[in-house]
């Protein structure tokens, strides 16, 4: 009996070793790639637009890996003044409601409030939300967003 005690304690002490080490390599893997890897990916803001009733921004922000990846820009609605960070970004703390690249012709404009509308000639959009709850004290304060292609095809020449 001591010596299946003995057997089970150092299964459990092992096992309790690995779960350590894992969890231990998956902080060491995320502390890489936030602070090494993405250090070379850019983030700029491009434009801020306050909506009429002033009190949301949508903001347009470029995402740019290197020279081997394309431009995407993302569209974002925020409260007034929120500063965009790339840690809101990394840890997704804001939702983008527009996701593209290769776009052209683009026009971001507030028809009214809660009314967004994104025009663009041609674009390859990767994600697209219609609507958002950009307010986390006032859940019925929603965005609506329209996305209006000005050609008959959105897409740009090189993805017929």
């Amino acid at each position: 009996m001591e010596k299946k005690k003995k057997v089970i304690s150092k299964i459990l002490s092992i096992i309790g070793g690995l779960t350590v080490l894992g969890v231990l390599a998956v902080l060491i893997f995320f502390l890489i790639d936030f602070f090494i890897i993405q250090k070379g990916i850019m983030f700029q803001e491009a434009y801020r637009i306050t909506s009429p009733d002033g009190k949301v921004d949508v903001v347009g922000m470029y995402y740019d890996a290197g020279a081997t990846t394309s431009r995407i820009e993302m569209v974002y609605i925020v409260p007034t003044d929120h500063a965009m960070t790339k840690t809101d970004l990394k840890l997704r703390r804001c939702v983008p409601v527009f996701v593209a690249e290769h776009i052209k012709g683009k026009n971001v404009c507030w028809l009214r409030d809660k009314l967004l509308e994104i025009k663009y000639e041609t674009a390859r959009i990767k994600r697209f939300r219609n609507s958002i709850r950009p307010l986390p004290e006032d859940v019925n304060y929603v965005v609506e967003i329209r996305q209006i292609p000005l050609k008959d095809t959105s897409l740009p020449p090189e993805y017929y």
